[in-house]
């Protein structure tokens, strides 16, 4: 890490720091003078504002009515050092701290949004804190007509998290597919995946983009994007459908054999193995291969650790790859190895994620921390990487230890003197996880 960098955090946790600290003495302000800052001109107010109803969990229909009209706000308030946001994420952000009581307010305020980036925001915190239910399905329905694609697609993801009617949603996702927009059509793609159960009647329509050669853009992160063939996203949905898919094998060989782009060859290989009643053997090494083909490159994000995990049990003869995989020089592919681990097989992956939970990596360290507690390993091994992580430096990384300890309870003896330094560091700032270490001592101690 570059001294840019390190000197980049310090200021990014001082600044929350403060704001956090500042919010905590303060008295609950009533709604109504949270209304009038809400409806300033300035927006430093307006952020302040709208920090305090989140740090209050302040819930109001009014609130939310105005949460709503700043989601066209792009302004951006003036936080120090370059972190200001626009006033519309900041909005966006404490609308889903509502809860679902809020989406159907939103709903209704749909109408006088005047931006298509405000009605993206609106309908994604909808898609995230909505359930299901008709009225709401059919505010929403309009938005499929609207001239913006990306409002568009917004639309769809929520309604498929407000769809009552399952199969009724899937005849429309199955029409979709026709698009014209690359987008619309990866949408509807993305949301057939959680409408397994009603495929069905959708499949032939679906294989059908399999000789569709568009890309579209996929966020990977609030800044950064990458793109993807919608061959390899409908692949990736067909692996998932398993044995009703087997009259599209043909089409998947296909593919692996004949297609460059590496993520159209790691889901159309995936595919094959779990559609087939026994994955095989040249397929499979053929994944094995494409895992640790780019075992030197830093930043490349390996999708087929994603697609060997999807696998589970049928990937266990490419297990010594996966164990390979774990030099791999990009640690985007080393944070999923644990999972991938206990998904292959869960009897061995204690120790060889107990090793992962070293790397140097504070992140592939910690996500190796959750997947031990999360699987409920033990053992003197377990308890000592718990410990190891522990000592480290990353907040996040003790305090995924300290929860791993304290959900293994007295099983967690011989962390007690670790988790009693903690305690005991002279260290500003850190008092919340020294009060968490407290609490995974007394469950040790039961």
């Amino acid at each position: 890490m570059t001294k840019m960098q390190v000197n980049f955090i310090i200021v990014t946790t001082l600044y929350f720091c403060v704001s956090a600290i500042s919010l905590s003495i303060a008295q609950e302000p009533p709604v109504e003078e949270l209304l009038v800052e809400l409806k300033s001109n300035d927006p430093t107010r307006i952020v302040r504002a709208i920090k305090q109803v989140e740090e209050f969990s302040i819930r109001d229909q009014q609130i939310v009515k105005r949460l709503v009209l700043l989601l066209d706000d792009d302004r951006r308030d003036s936080a120090p050092a370059g972190f200001g946001q626009n006033v519309q994420i900041h909005a966006s952000f404490a609308m889903l701290k509502q809860g679902v009581d809020a989406a159907p307010i939103i709903l209704e305020q749909l109408v006088k949004i005047k931006s298509d980036r405000g009605l993206c925001l609106a309908l994604e915190s909808v898609g995230i804190i909505g359930v299901r239910d008709l009225n709401s399905y059919n505010a929403v329905l309009q938005y499929l007509r609207h001239e913006d694609e990306s409002v568009r697609s917004r639309a769809i993801s929520a309604m498929s998290r407000l769809a009552i009617d399952e199969p009724a949603f899937v005849s429309n996702l199955t029409a979709l597919l026709k698009d014209e927009s690359v987008l619309i059509r990866a949408t509807a793609i993305a949301c057939l995946n959680d409408h397994l159960t009603a495929i069905g009647p959708a499949l032939e329509n679906i294989s059908l983009l399999l000789i569709d050669d568009a890309e579209y853009y996929e966020a990977i992160s609030n800044h950064a994007f990458t793109t993807r063939k919608l061959r390899a996203a409908v692949a990736k949905l067909l692996g998932k459908v398993g044995l009703s898919a087997r009259p599209f094998l043909p089409m998947l060989q296909e593919l692996l054999l004949n297609q460059e782009d590496v993520k159209v060859k790691v889901w159309s290989a995936m595919a094959i193995c779990a559609i087939s009643e026994i994955p095989p053997t040249e397929v499979l090494a053929k994944l094995g291969d494409l895992l640790v083909s780019d075992l030197g490159e830093e930043w490349c994000n390996n999708e087929a650790i994603e697609a060997i995990t999807d696998l589970g049990r049928k990937a266990l003869p490419i297990a010594d790859r996966v164990q390979e995989a774990t030099k791999h020089k990009s640690s985007l592919v080393r944070l999923r190895i644990a999972k991938a681990f206990f998904a292959i097989d869960p009897e061995s992956a204690t120790s060889k994620v107990v090793l992962l939970s070293f790397d140097e990596d504070e992140l592939v360290a910690e996500t190796a921390i959750e997947e031990l507690s999360k699987n409920n390993a033990h053992g003197r091994n377990v308890v000592e990487a718990y410990i190891n992580a522990l000592n480290r430096e990353d907040p996040s990384l003790r305090y995924s230890a300290i929860e791993a300890l304290r959900k293994l309870g007295p099983n967690g003896t011989e962390a007690i003197p670790d988790l009693e330094k903690l305690i005991g560091e002279d260290t500003e700032g850190a008092q919340w996880l020294k009060d968490e270490a407290r609490n995974a001592l007394k469950a040790i101690r039961k």
